[in-house]
């Protein structure tokens, strides 16, 4: 029997070689068992909370589509995904492609059974994931640290969450609130800023809206209230969009 691998890890913080070594594990698994090892497919620092952009498991799935192995072999089931839906939808392509699904966690052959019951429990695992670093973020805003985020003009310290001022950006932000007040306007400060070179916060181009900001998010030079002293945390959420993976960003009541 042809079979393939895929390997998958969750974050760039972890173990580089973390697909890698599934990989191997999964080739000396499979050819223990007498099988003929064909590619493994990899996708690194890709969350399993969704299949968008995991450029190696769509490889993986057409070359099943052109019949190029018989059976692929995981570590476990949530190495395909964490979303129970997406993880449904491709067990239901291989079995149309004819292709089995081997797991070496279990140690057998997947069945809906364990797509259902490992799909259930992933999709648990990322909720309960979700809740617990809220709590954390909570937390460190109680105790007077960000929630996440660097604003111009300033830089992290060796303290989690804690801020202090970057004079050389801070000059910047403070030209930037000179010249708004003196009447100039969001798309003519980014002219200047940008005539002169200096970067954007995020290394490019000035524009109006990274001066002008976002009205119900609060962000930009001019609507980040940091900039009087007000740290605001909670006012909007992140939801990924289920047609394209995609994340959105949502004001809060």
């Amino acid at each position: 029997m042809r079979f393939a691998g895929y390997g998958r890890m969750s974050s760039d913080r972890q173990n580089p070689k973390s697909a890698e070594d599934q990989i191997f594990e999964i080739k000396a698994a499979g050819e223990t068992n007498g099988w003929v090892f064909v590619r493994g497919y990899t996708d690194k620092a890709m969350s399993g909370s969704t299949i968008f952009g995991c450029t190696g498991l769509e490889e993986l799935r057409r070359d099943a589509s052109e019949g190029k192995f018989d059976c692929i072999i995981i570590e476990d089931v949530d190495r395909l995904s964490r979303n129970l839906g997406d993880l449904a939808k491709f067990v239901e392509y291989m079995a149309f492609y004819k292709v089995i699904i081997y797991s070496l966690s279990k140690g057998g052959f997947i069945n809906e059974m364990d797509v259902g019951f490992k799909g259930t429990m992933s999709a648990q695992f990322l909720k309960d994931l979700r809740q617990k670093t809220r709590r954390g973020l909570a937390a460190a805003v109680r105790d007077g640290r960000s929630g996440g985020g660097l604003p111009c003009g300033y830089r992290l310290t060796v303290n989690p969450g804690v801020f202090e001022i970057d004079e050389e950006r801070a000059e910047v932000v403070r030209r930037i609130l000179q010249m708004y007040a003196d009447g100039y306007s969001p798309r003519e400060i980014a002219g200047a800023l940008n005539e002169e070179g200096i970067p954007s916060p995020t290394g490019g181009q000035w524009n109006a809206s990274s001066i002008n900001g976002h009205k119900e998010r609060g962000v930009g030079i001019l609507r980040n209230e940091i900039y009087v002293g007000v740290r605001v945390w909670n006012r909007t959420e992140q939801v990924q969009n289920p047609e394209t993976g995609t994340r959105q960003i949502r004001p809060k009541p």
